[in-house]
């Protein structure tokens, strides 16, 4: 019963963890705009 329930925090947690990182990838740069311009500029998305 105490483990399902910390199953159920963890699982909580991970969606939040997961929403977080999804809201600063799509805050990042597409990419057709670079402040580096070489050939090996990186690609952020």
């Amino acid at each position: 019963r105490v483990a399902a329930r910390l199953v159920r925090i963890e699982k909580e947690i991970l969606r939040n963890a997961l929403a977080a990182v999804q809201e600063v990838i799509a805050a990042l740069p597409n990419g057709s705009e670079s402040p580096c311009y070489s050939q090996y500029r990186p690609i952020l998305k």
